[in-house]
């Protein structure tokens, strides 16, 4: 069975393995800083749009304020908390110096989000031969943060991620090679990176932990959740298989984000799009976004005196031109009157979905007809009045219901 290891002299496993690294209170301790987080009142902080609560102390919890709780229904629970709005570049300041302390002890730390990092142990055994030297070396590097870590170590990206969250504050849990679905099994199921309405569905069905769905037969599965439901399955089994971590979770790598400081700073709207411009261009040209494309993009300027205005824009359909994501910001930016001069501005394109998304032609549209079959076509067309051949269209040819495989599609001249 898995067991905490606060600094024991105990071996890392020989195998490749993945230690992540969490923070909490991550954007609290940044709002404070350098100060410490107060612990004597309760304190949240709200989205971006001031709606729901996004992370709360512990005072708060005691208060039954929890995230993901509307703002008025916290207010309701205690008019006395403390509501503060979100700096989003702060944080991202404070992440890059994060990444900088690790890369002085691992290579490529991965953000999975604020205060969310993933470390890949491969080939660093002969540096941290045990947990306590590999713990000394987290601890030394997020001292500044000047908050507990929360911490695990396990063989593969998804299994470590979950285990970190259940960690203690101040200790590491360890998972040896094996352990993972034995750890994974009784936690509950919506930890899986499956839609809503899948785990509502799941829900209905009695399968409420990781454990029981890793009891369905494969074949089931992909049939009724398609690929989301093969990844998921492939977690529960404790598979690595190069899954990425849930998508509807926040702690995902899902997200661009650019940062920009304006030294001197910009009072000049059309020099302040110019940047702006090219920070869009730096955020599609992002390794990361080969592929992909975005559904909203949020920009948040922050004026000399400390005012932060942010602005969140949603796509009517998932976008990975740069021009055409400029296309809906620079009407934001021409109406847009600060009232001093913007000296930093953070770019964020979330969420990212694959570039397939989009609509695009299909395949045998792009290679045309013959002559022979337009002609009969036009001949049926002039003759009924109208053409009602159809083409069959693959829609979902994994889908156990017959109907559900094949769609028809007008196949006019």
């Amino acid at each position: 069975m898995p067991a905490l290891y606060p600094g024991a002299n105990r071996p890392l496993p020989d195998t490749a393995s993945f230690a992540c690294l969490l923070l909490p209170d991550f954007a609290l301790t940044c709002e404070f800083a350098p100060e410490p987080v107060p612990k004597d009142r309760p304190i949240a902080i709200c989205n971006g749009p001031r709606t729901r609560i996004a992370q709360v102390n512990a005072v708060a919890q005691q208060m039954e304020i929890h995230p993901g709780q509307t703002v008025d229904q916290a207010l309701g629970n205690c008019s006395q908390l403390l509501l503060l709005e979100p700096h989003p570049h702060t944080y991202e300041l404070r992440t890059r110096k994060m990444v900088a302390s690790l890369e002085r002890g691992i290579p490529h730390p991965v953000v999975l989000g604020d205060g969310h990092f993933l470390l890949s142990l491969a080939g660093t055994t002969k540096l941290y031969p045990d947990i306590k030297s590999l713990f000394n070396m987290i601890t030394d590097a997020c001292e500044e943060m000047g908050t507990a870590i929360q911490m695990a170590v396990a063989p593969t990206r998804f299994s470590a991620w979950v285990a970190a969250t259940r960690a203690r504050p101040g200790t590491i849990l360890m998972l040896h090679p094996g352990e993972q679905k034995e750890f994974l099994s009784p936690l509950p199921a919506h930890l899986l990176p499956l839609s809503p309405a899948q785990l509502q569905l799941l829900a209905t069905l009695g399968i409420t932990t990781i454990g029981q769905f890793s009891l369905l037969p494969h074949e089931p599965v992909l049939a009724q959740f398609s690929f989301p439901g093969e990844r998921a399955w492939q977690l529960s089994q404790g598979s690595n298989a190069d899954i990425s971590l849930p998508e509807d979770h926040k702690y995902i790598d899902g997200r661009i984000n650019v940062l920009g400081e304006f030294d001197p700073p910009l009072s000049c709207i059309d020099l302040m799009s110019t940047h702006i411009k090219r920070m869009v261009i730096q955020a599609c040209n992002h390794n990361d976004f080969s592929g992909k494309a975005s559904r909203q993009l949020r920009l948040s300027l922050t004026t000399v005196q400390g005012h932060v205005n942010t602005k969140k824009v949603t796509f009517p359909e998932p976008l990975f031109h740069p021009d055409e994501i400029w296309a809906y910001l620079k009407s934001y930016l021409i109406s847009l009157h600060p009232d001093s001069a913007i000296c930093m501005a953070a770019l964020t394109l979330a969420p990212l979905v694959s570039a397939q998304h989009s609509q695009t032609d299909l395949p045998f549209v792009a290679n045309g007809k013959s002559p022979a079959l337009s002609n009969a076509l036009e001949r049926i067309a002039v003759r009924y009045g109208s053409n009602s051949i159809q083409r069959i269209v693959e829609v979902e040819p994994w889908n156990k219901l017959p109907e559900r495989r094949y769609g028809l599609m007008a196949f006019g001249p």
